[in-house]
């Protein structure tokens, strides 16, 4: 449970750095185009992993999914830190002490703008994790309804195989 927590906040990081990473290393006019990039791996990822998780799993059993996270966060820290600019340069200006933090809170708080920004935000970060996290049990819940369950899933191939429409994916049942 410990270790499902880090993961947990790990995630939530990723967010925030995958954000803060193309707005410091890419000019203005090129972010709409990575941003359109980035979400696209967003929405196509619960699409496809639970056929590679299938497959991986078929093959290996389902530790090995964890294995094969684990490496791959490391190798993702290893890159980051070798390959990634620090473009971070501090502001004397502004205080970490706790009262000026408070403050400051307390001074955007009272404006209505800020509402209308957070509401706006929270909604359609809402709305993209929804679709991440129910996606994947939807498509395996359309398989699962054909006769598959998720290890089946993983493994099917062509063969008097019938594509159903999902979102903006494909979902192969049997």
């Amino acid at each position: 449970m410990v270790c499902d927590s880090f993961r947990r906040f790990g995630s939530c990081a990723a967010t925030v750095a995958s954000v803060s990473i193309v707005r410091d290393l890419f000019p203005v006019k090129d972010i709409p185009n990575v941003f359109s990039l980035l979400m696209l791996v967003v929405g196509l990822s619960p699409m496809l992993a639970p056929k590679i998780g299938g497959y991986i799993t078929a093959d290996y059993g389902w530790h090995i999914v964890f294995f094969i996270l684990m490496c791959l966060g490391i190798l993702i820290l290893l890159a980051a830190q070798i390959r990634l600019p620090n473009t971070f340069k501090p502001d004397a200006s502004i205080s970490l002490k706790q009262k000026p933090i408070i403050a400051n809170f307390i001074s955007i708080v009272k404006e209505p703008q800020f509402y209308t920004y957070a509401f706006t935000g929270a909604v359609a970060f809402s709305g993209l994790f929804t679709y991440v996290a129910a996606s994947p049990m939807v498509v395996i819940m359309t398989v699962t309804t054909f006769g598959f369950n998720y290890i089946n899933f993983g493994k099917t191939k062509n063969k008097k195989t019938i594509a159903t429409s999902y979102d903006q994916g494909v979902a192969i049942v049997h």
